[in-house]
């Protein structure tokens, strides 16, 4: 059994990656509890517009296989692959 570990950021989502460990940092630095600190970096990252599309376009997809969609473009079904 492997254990995965946490997503490892594309090179488009280095820039937003940044901004949350900085953000972060700073606002821990400044005295702000951990769940402050986790919404002020969740705050930076929305703010680089690929990472917000990026996000978009999968809640898109996951909201489709939810509901259960026969066909998305795009996507091959998992017993396909």
């Amino acid at each position: 059994m492997s254990v995965d570990g946490p997503p490892i950021p594309t090179e488009d989502q280095l820039p937003a990656c940044r901004r949350a460990c900085l953000a972060y940092d700073a606002w821990l630095q400044a005295g702000a509890s951990d769940q402050e600190a986790r919404e002020a970096a969740v705050a930076a990252v929305q703010t680089v517009p690929a990472w917000r599309e990026a996000n978009r376009e999968r809640w898109q997809l996951f909201e489709m296989k939810k509901e259960g969609a026969a066909t998305i473009p795009g996507h091959q079904p998992d017993s396909d692959r």
